[in-house]
């Protein structure tokens, strides 16, 4: 049996990026997040 490695964590800036095109998309829940991370 083989085992793919884990996909390693996404970076802050990867993170925020989807944010940022989720807010864009009209996604409200992700424009708060960045307003409360930032």
């Amino acid at each position: 049996m083989t085992s793919s490695p884990p996909s390693p964590a996404p970076t802050s800036a990867e993170t925020d990026l989807l944010l940022v095109e989720r807010t864009v998309a009209g996604d409200q829940k992700a424009f708060e997040l960045l307003v409360i991370k930032y």
